[in-house]
């Protein structure tokens, strides 16, 4: 658990908001890991999709694995692979 939030979370987290895909992917990924913030698949599954929507590959693969291993979520090979 980060006991400390980061300046890099709350730069992601503006730029996430702003619609910016890298930080979106970024964002989800610190809550995937647990980096600079608490872990939190529900919110890293959120930004991971905004960020696939915009075509960010990245954040394609990253959903894959979690739909595939099952990381916070039921496993789904129909997830993992759309």
């Amino acid at each position: 658990m980060a006991s400390v939030i980061s300046i890099e979370y709350f730069r992601a987290k503006k730029s996430a908001l702003d619609g910016d895909a890298r930080a979106q992917f970024l964002l989800g990924s610190m809550y995937m890991r647990g980096n600079h913030i608490e872990k939190n698949y529900e919110e890293a599954i959120k930004w991971l999709t905004k960020a696939a929507e915009q075509g960010n590959v990245n954040a394609k693969i990253q959903l894959g694995s979690i739909y595939v291993f099952g990381k916070g979520v039921e496993a789904s090979i129909d997830k993992a692979l759309p």
